[in-house]
């Protein structure tokens, strides 16, 4: 994701976020420019520490604003286990502090309305592994 900030040079937190649901939570994977990341409703089959570990995040600054990567398991979405595809909830948000601004791929409202979410269609997981 490249995330454009005219005046990124300045000292503020901003954050970066992708999160799926469809199925039971909604789980946030969330990152900023310094490459930092953090999840918010985490699968609950593993401690904080082993979430860490379990995902991916890669961040630098450039010229015009900051680009972010994230390589997330399958193991740490919700979704039933099923061979047939399916449709998961799918959202992108941006927070700036700076600029008190929090805008989102799909707009949610300013109750953020899951339901308002963007969807990933026909979509084939991966099988479960039991």
């Amino acid at each position: 994701m490249y995330c454009y900030d005219y005046e990124h040079n300045k000292n503020t937190l901003r954050n970066f976020l992708f999160h799926t649901h469809q199925f039971m939570n909604r789980t946030f994977f969330m990152a900023n420019p310094l490459g930092s990341k953090w999840v918010s409703h985490p699968p609950p089959f593993a401690t904080h520490e082993e979430i860490s570990d379990m995902w991916n995040v890669a961040a630098s600054i450039v010229d015009d604003g900051w680009i972010v990567e994230m390589e997330i398991p399958w193991t740490m979405l919700d979704y039933p286990d099923t061979d047939k595809p399916i449709n998961i909830g799918i959202n992108f948000d941006r927070g700036h502090a700076r600029t008190r601004a929090n805008t989102w791929w799909s707009k949610v409202g300013y109750v953020e309305d899951n339901r308002k979410d963007g969807h990933w269609m026909n979509v084939k997981p991966p099988r479960k592994k039991k």
